[in-house]
């Protein structure tokens, strides 16, 4: 029946291992099926056969190949995504537009066994008690995926909720080769672990994290917190601030130990001597934390209070701070006789009175792009990252006031801060 549904009898032979294929797939199929209570493997059967009986079999290769008169294999490097000299942009161009044209998808399963790759690269994280808040964040495996797909590869996650499910699930990724690589996300102390085992079985991973002092040698990516921590503190000193304060999260994470060394690196750098403890503060993420310790510090000597502030905690912080200060009718801002603020915030950091400086793009997402095209880019081609260490710095930027200072009082519903700053105006 099948030979006679086939349009050419010598198509037979490619037809007869597309059904292989779609038999194994229809078996996993089966399997997942069972756990599931789906028959999958029926329907898979079915849309096979459907597309045989009425010749609407998957567009190949080497119909592109025949339809440009050029050969198969030029054809598989330019659908490959990967650089290849052989292949020039126009014809890249060509083999592209003909291949939108005639409807072609890439046959993952055909693509895999030629080549011996999965196609894939797994995201691996602890649910560990110890993770911050925040540190991973649905956005970071979103750009990664994002990422990945343009070089034609898929991510999958792998959760797991103890260290010894982490070990067992990794060794069991390895040797199974169902992911061409694998990144490894979360607070450096879980890392650490799972780095070390992926490196004595051999397997080609990237993390995310601080490890370049302990070891220096794995494909890493994160943000440059000394060097973020380092442009604050100078940008407050030349507009001629000395008494420069820090606010910091309340945490042992490594990333808020290191912009705590950086600002008091610069500090002592500018200052020739390391900054004063009274002006280095660790606030809760609420609002009310940092104005708490505003209140600390506005109540000390005038010769020996702050009138800038480095900040390392994000955006409650910059809302604390403002806040405080408003009540006692002053304002954020570079200008003579305003309190001056640079540092970390949110993606989009905006100011309810004044203004002042932070840094864009230091949402934990950005890392996810980072880390494929600095590192996963060269490891899946089978070269070495021309940088290990991968650190990010972004650019500072002045921050988005909404002039409420400039507004008769409004009425505000919603958010702790909304209502503190109704209260404020």
């Amino acid at each position: 029946m099948l030979l006679l549904r086939t349009p050419h009898y010598r198509e037979f032979l490619p037809y007869s291992l597309l059904a292989v294929l779609a038999v194994k797939n229809a078996i996993i199929s089966l399997k997942r099926g069972l756990d599931t209570g789906v028959n999958t493997c029926y329907i898979d059967l079915v849309d096979w056969l459907t597309g045989v009986y009425n010749n609407t079999m998957p567009i190949t290769q080497q119909e592109i190949a025949d339809r440009l008169k050029i050969s198969r294999s030029l054809v598989a490097r330019a659908l490959s995504n990967a650089t290849d000299s052989r292949v020039s942009d126009i014809t890249r161009a060509r083999i592209l537009e003909t291949a939108r044209e005639l409807g072609y998808t890439a046959n993952d399963a055909a693509r895999s066994l030629s080549t011996g790759k999965s196609y894939s690269v797994a995201f691996v994280y602890l649910n560990s008690p110890t993770l911050h808040r925040g540190q991973v964040q649905s956005n970071s495996m979103q750009t990664c995926a994002t990422a990945l797909s343009q070089l034609g590869y898929g991510l999958k996650i792998n959760i797991f909720n103890h260290d010894s499910d982490t070990s067992a699930g990794l060794q069991k990724l390895v040797a199974s080769r169902a992911a061409d690589a694998i990144v490894l996300w979360g607070q450096e102390v879980d890392v650490e672990p799972q780095a070390k085992l992926l490196s004595s079985l051999g397997a080609r991973f990237a993390v995310k994290g601080r490890h370049e002092v302990e070891h220096p040698d794995w494909p890493q990516v994160d943000f440059d917190h000394e060097g973020m921590m380092d442009i604050a503190a100078r940008h407050l000193w030349g507009l001629g601030h000395r008494r420069i304060a820090y606010v910091g999260y309340r945490t042992p994470d490594v990333f808020a130990q290191r912009l705590l060394e950086g600002y008091c690196s610069s500090m002592e750098a500018l200052s020739g001597a390391p900054p004063d403890c009274q002006l280095v503060a660790y606030v809760e993420p609420t609002p009310e934390s940092a104005i708490e310790n505003m209140k600390r510090w506005l109540a000390m000597p005038v010769h020996t209070r702050p009138t800038a502030a480095v900040i390392g905690s994000g955006e409650h912080a910059w809302i604390g701070i403002e806040l405080e200060l408003r009540r006692r009718g002053l304002l954020i801002g570079d200008t003579p006789g305003r309190f001056a603020v640079a540092g970390i915030g949110c993606t989009q950091q905006t100011t309810f009175f004044g203004q002042g400086h932070f840094f864009s793009s230091t949402d934990i997402g950005a890392l996810g792009t980072a880390i494929v095209h600095h590192l996963l880019v060269p490891i899946l081609d089978g070269r070495e990252p021309p940088r290990r260490v991968v650190r990010l710095c972004p650019a500072m930027h002045l921050t988005h006031s909404h002039g409420l200072h400039e507004i008769k009082p409004m009425v505000m519903m919603g958010t702790t801060e909304e209502k503190i700053c109704n209260e404020v105006i």
